[in-house]
């Protein structure tokens, strides 16, 4: 809504002249909703860029970032207020896999200079991290003999690698190239192979492949499992609640009384016409 205020702002201003209206908006309340617009769309398109149904924890920590450096950059009373609430937020619920997960997609990137507080996006040490995939690893019952698949399934195409520096684009667009500049910047391949070892052994074998892999190194097959588990953290509720808005929609009491084919053909159509609107 304050947008669209902006835009029509000259016919505001021209519409208030005609009735001879005695209130009258001056150019500092101007910029007062200019700023509030502008600081609430960047928010807007990081909460987009969160709930994203590909969304992971890496894209998550990206489009924090971005919002981060946003509005840092605009250096307003409102802005500033949005930066230290943002910041505080995040040290209260961002989880330490998420450091995991930077750290398995790609080493250097983790261990380089942080730019904000380290108690914002915290460095963990490495037998931190080794318990957490340990952690997972204790979980799977297949875990001293199966064989790692390659999880770069995303395609590398340098085209998506480049982030324009663009100003005129949107912060929509500008999000959406950092995080796919984040996703398709891992070319690593993957160690393909069967793994048997006791479990004792398992925390010397992850202590080597960690080491090969921060020196340059292929991503060895148990950083490989754990970087698959990982991907497949949501950072938001948002999928979980959309499936029991779903459910609301579909399973009243006129669709219960349907067969359980029709109402996957109901669902099945419901999600195909929404992907088809959203791409318009």
């Amino acid at each position: 809504m304050i947008g669209r205020f902006i835009k029509v702002k000259r016919a505001v201003l021209k519409a208030l002249i005609d009735v001879k209206c005695d209130i009258q908006i001056n150019e500092v309340e101007w910029s007062i909703l200019e700023d509030i617009y502008e600081n609430l769309d960047v928010m807007k398109v990081t909460v987009e860029a969160v709930c994203r149904e590909d969304a992971t924890l890496l894209s998550a920590d990206a489009a924090m970032i971005f919002a981060l450096k946003k509005l840092e950059t605009r250096n307003t009373l409102l802005s500033k207020e949005l930066h230290a609430s943002l910041s505080k937020r995040i040290k209260q619920r961002r989880l330490p896999v998420a450091s995991l997960m930077q750290y398995v997609h790609n080493p250097a990137t983790y261990f380089e200079e942080n730019e904000y507080d380290a108690d914002v996006y915290p460095r963990l040490p490495n037998d931190c991290l080794q318990e957490m995939v340990l952690g997972l690893l204790k979980y799977d019952s297949a875990a001293q003999s199966f064989t790692c698949n390659d999880v770069n399934d995303l395609p590398t195409d340098d085209s998506q690698n480049e982030v324009g520096s663009n100003s005129s684009l949107s912060n929509k667009e500008l999000i959406n190239q950092q995080i796919s500049k984040i996703i398709f910047d891992d070319t690593r391949r993957v160690g393909i192979g069967n793994l048997s070892t006791s479990k004792e052994d398992l925390l010397t074998l992850l202590k080597v492949e960690m080491l090969l892999f921060e020196n340059g190194g292929d991503r060895g097959q148990l950083l490989s499992k754990a970087y698959r588990w990982i991907r497949s953290i949501k950072p938001t509720s948002v999928e979980s609640e959309r499936a029991f808005s779903a459910a609301g929609i579909l399973c009243n009491k006129l669709r219960t009384s349907l067969s359980d084919k029709t109402i996957n053909c109901l669902s099945f159509l419901r999600t195909y016409f929404q992907q088809q609107k959203n791409c318009k």
